[in-house]
Order: C-alpha cells, then sequence, then structure tokens
C-alpha cells in the first residue's frame, strides 16, 4: 500500500460522543439487567427508574446516530465534489493535449483548431454531465444538512 493512499483514521469529536452515548447505553442496560436479576417483589417498582434509563439513553445514542451519518454524508460530499472538478479538469487537460498533438502532427493552424474544435460536442457534454452530477450532489448535501427529526411514537 503506498503511503500516499494510506490515511491514519483518527478519533474526531464527533466519534467520541457516539462512542460515548454507546458506552452509556450499553452501562444502562447492563445495570438494569443486574438489578432485574437481584430484584424480588418488594424491589420490582425500583426498577422502572432502570427502564426509563434505557430508553433516554437508547433515545439519545439513536439520536447520535442519525447526526453522525448525517454529518459524515456531508464531508463524503465535498470528497466528491473535489475530486469530481479533478477529474474533469484532467479529462479536458488531457482532450487539449490530444489537440495539440494533432495540430503538430498535421501542420494545423490555430483556426483549424478552433473550427474541429467548435464543431466538437465534448465541452458541452461534459459541461452537462458535470452540471448534472453537482445538482445531485447539491440535493444531497442538502438533505444531510437538514436537522434529524426525533419521531415520538
Amino acid at each position: 500500500m503506498n503511503g500516499d493512499d494510506y490515511k491514519e483514521k483518527k478519533l474526531t469529536y464527533s466519534k467520541i460522543i457516539v462512542l460515548i452515548t454507546a458506552a452509556l447505553f450499553l452501562i444502562s442496560l447492563l445495570v438494569s439487567f443486574y438489578a432485574f436479576l437481584t430484584s424480588n417483589v418488594e424491589t420490582a417498582i425500583d426498577t422502572t427508574v432502570l427502564v426509563t434509563a434505557i430508553t433516554v439513553s437508547g433515545s439519545i445514542f439513536g439520536s447520535n446516530l442519525c447526526w453522525y451519518s448525517k454529518k459524515a454524508a456531508g464531508e463524503n460530499i465535498h470528497k466528491l465534489r473535489m475530486s469530481l472538478y479533478k477529474e474533469a479538469a484532467k479529462t479536458r487537460l488531457e482532450y487539449n493535449e490530444a489537440m495539440m498533438k494533432l495540430m503538430t502532427k498535421y501542420g494545423l493552424g490555430d483556426g483549424d483548431i478552433n473550427n474541429a474544435d467548435s464543431d466538437s460536442p465534448v465541452h458541452d457534454i461534459m459541461s452537462e454531465a458535470l452540471g448534472d452530477v453537482v445538482d445531485n450532489l447539491n440535493t444531497n448535501r442538502d438533505d444531510a444538512s437538514q436537522l434529524n427529526d426525533i419521531q415520538n411514537f
């Protein structure tokens, strides 16, 4: 694996928040299970507090997972957009280099190349494709930036 291709994963603030809420949820599950095993008829009412803790910590954990997934989707859209622009620039550069090779190979002037270039639909096709993909990415970005709707059941 190339050193440039490998990027060390960092533990970001958002991942820490998700891990903390996951730990709180698991702890509340374990404590509640232990309390259930050790309870008897007299202490059965006390376990309602633990059931509430499971519900609340589970809801917080679920909300954090939704928030993290939308945040990650927003970051991925930015990365996709940057790679898309780089590939489009690379393709246009390769096209222009090919046109320059044809110009030198056949001894064509700038006017001849400009006429052939203006007749070629490559720029229109690339601009249209790039515009469609960017519109799609913008729609996905807008969806990812929406606040999470917490449903009540």
